[in-house]
């Protein structure tokens, strides 16, 4: 995984863009999303992990120990047939609360805290018969509104 500074790129001197910071997983990284206050990175990873980590936009060079917050064991083996996981942040200022997938049975989408790493709540039922691939929440800081999909149109 690596981080730029889009400000450096140059106009046309073809030289290729250098990394401020990057790290090595054993596998690869389904997604990496910034909190939104941008204090926190949230990378799911095929190595059947969710990170957590804070201020990864202030390392710099090759970090060979990716300084986590968190590393939450994640079975993120959704196989060819399904869309990968993407842990996703509450986008509203909420950083404290992100949402993933789940293979577990039953079915159920999964809410962590991202402060602590721990599972908050898994949310399943009888209408969930499929594994939601794609999770989000809505905008509201009112309301706690999931959406879960896969793209199999079981849901």
């Amino acid at each position: 995984m690596r981080l730029w500074d889009i400000r450096s790129i140059g106009s046309s001197t073809g030289n290729k863009m250098k990394a401020i910071s990057s790290w090595q997983y054993g596998k690869s990284i389904n997604s990496a999303f910034f909190s939104p206050s941008g204090t926190k990175l949230l990378c799911t990873t095929m190595a059947n992990t969710i990170d957590v980590i804070n201020d990864a936009h202030l390392q710099t060079g090759l970090c060979s120990s990716m300084q986590k917050t968190h590393r939450i064991r994640h079975d993120n083996q959704t196989g060819r047939w399904l869309t990968t996981f993407q842990a996703q942040w509450h986008p509203a200022s909420r950083e404290d609360l992100f949402v993933v997938g789940s293979m577990d049975k039953p079915r159920r989408i999964e809410v962590f805290d991202g402060s602590s790493g721990t599972l908050i709540r898994g949310i399943q039922g009888e209408a969930m018969t499929s594994i939601s691939s794609r999770c989000c929440f809505h905008p509201s800081q009112e309301k706690l509104v999931i959406c879960g999909g896969n793209s199999s149109g079981d849901h």
